[in-house]
C-alpha cells in the first residue's frame, strides 16, 4: 500500500515465473514463442513481483516474463562465450583497453600494482594475516580480466563479480577467486570489506595505484 496525502492507494503486485536453470539453457529455441517448459521436481523456479494497475488479461506478467527470460538468455549466451577462453587469455586482452590517456592501459595499472603487491602484502603479514604471495600476484594479475569479457560489457555492474566466478570456473585457487570477487568492495558506505585478506590487499592495490595516478595527473595541472 502506498499513502499519497490522506488517501490510501493499494497497488497490486504481480508474480511472474521467470524460469528455471534449464528453462534459461533452452530460452534461445522458444525465444519469441512465449512457451513456458512445465515445471519438474528438480527445477529451482525464480520469481519476480512487478508493480502494476489490475489488468485481468495477464498481459503484465507475461510480459514481465518475456524480458526478464530474454536476458537470461542473453547472460547464458555471454557466460559460454565468454568461457571459450580461459580468464588468464582474456587478461592478456588488457594492453588493448585503457585505463587512462595518461596513465596508460589496464595491463599497465596491473603491472604497477604488482610492484606494489610485495610491500602491502608484508604489511598484512605484520598485522597477523595469513597471506600467500602467489595467490596476491595471481589476483592481481587477473583481478580486471573480466573487462575485456562480453558479460562485463554488457553488465558493467558485474566488475569483479564475473570475473571471481570465471576464475573459479577455471579452477584456480578458491583465494584468488573470492579476491578478485570482492575487490571493489566497499563500493559504498552500506558495503561490507573484502572476506579474505588477499581480496582487502588486491582493493588497495587498485586504490593506491588509481589515487598516486591522480595525485601524479594533478601535479602536472597547468
Amino acid at each position: 500500500m502506498v499513502s499519497r496525502s490522506r488517501n490510501p492507494h493499494w497497488i497490486p503486485l504481480r508474480m511472474a515465473a521467470v524460469g528455471s536453470p534449464r528453462a534459461s539453457a533452452t530460452a534461445r529455441k522458444r525465444f519469441g514463442r512465449r512457451a513456458e517448459p512445465p515445471p519438474s521436481e528438480n527445477d529451482f523456479w525464480w520469481w519476480v513481483l512487478a508493480v502494476g494497475q489490475g489488468e485481468p488479461t495477464g498481459a503484465i506478467r507475461k510480459g514481465n516474463e518475456w524480458v526478464l527470460r530474454a536476458r537470461l538468455t542473453d547472460a547464458r549466451f555471454f557466460w559460454e562465450e565468454d568461457r571459450r577462453l580461459p580468464l588468464a587469455q582474456h587478461s592478456a586482452k588488457l594492453s588493448r583497453v585503457t585505463f587512462h590517456e595518461k596513465l596508460g592501459s589496464y595491463a599497465l595499472k596491473c603491472e604497477r600494482m604488482i610492484a606494489l603487491a610485495s610491500a602491502v602484502r608484508e604489511a598484512f603479514e605484520r598485522s597477523g594475516a595469513a597471506v600467500t604471495g602467489e595467490a596476491v600476484e595471481e589476483s592481481v594479475r587477473l583481478c580486471k580480466a573480466d573487462l575485456t569479457t562480453q558479460m562485463v560489457k554488457e553488465f558493467p555492474e558485474l566488475e569483479g563479480i564475473v570475473g571471481g566466478l570465471y576464475a573459479r570456473a577455471d579452477g584456480c585457487l578458491e583465494s584468488v577467486a573470492l579476491a578478485i570477487y570482492a575487490h571493489y568492495l566497499p563500493r559504498g558506505l552500506e558495503d561490507p570489506l573484502p572476506p579474505t585478506p588477499e581480496g582487502a590487499i588486491v582493493g588497495l592495490l587498485d586504490r593506491l595505484d588509481t589515487q598516486a595516478g591522480i595525485v601524479l595527473l594533478s601535479s602536472h595541472a597547468s
